[in-house]
């Protein structure tokens, strides 16, 4: 796993579903359960418990290709994390139980083409494609002078680098 930083939960309700997620899956994922509320939250709203169809599919096929840059050996993982943390939220909403539970299931057959999204570089965003450029030329994204120096290499460059 990189060593990029990623939200962490401060308290409340999001923090509240993090914890039943690691007290029901164990804390290995617990850094991948955070970004994907944190993705989910800032790019499409609603509250962290606020799932549906529809969200998780433009969470994972057009935000998380788009925005997020994800470790190699994250992407075959981000799905199946979904999927449990729709069934975190099945055992606290039984009025949506069947609803969740079958969007847990729809999940774990999304690894294969949320992984094709991810890599299909024409779906990321420009900032991703330049943050992506760094990283691959070994950016130290803890470093802000070595991300300043970057980013005067990079503005240096022709349009066509």
């Amino acid at each position: 796993m990189s060593q990029r930083a990623r939200p962490q939960p401060k308290s409340g309700p999001d923090a509240q579903l993090i914890a039943e997620y690691t007290a029901a899956f164990g804390p290995a994922d617990e850094d991948l359960v955070c970004e994907l509320i944190d993705v989910k939250c800032k790019f499409l709203g609603g509250e962290a418990d606020d799932w549906s169809p529809q969200v998780l599919d433009e969470l994972l096929y057009e935000v998380y290709p788009a925005q997020v840059i994800a470790d190699p050996e994250d992407l075959t993982k981000i799905p199946g994390v979904a999927a449990q943390l729709m069934r975190v939220l099945a055992k606290r909403s039984p009025g949506r139980r069947a609803e969740l539970e079958e969007l847990a299931g729809a999940t774990e057959k999304m690894t294969k083409p949320f992984s094709d999204e991810m890599n299909d570089k024409g779906n990321w965003s420009p900032g991703k494609r330049v943050w992506s450029a760094a990283e691959a030329e070994g950016v130290d994204f803890d470093d802000p002078a070595a991300i300043a120096r970057w980013m005067e290499g990079f503005n240096q460059r022709s349009r066509e680098e």
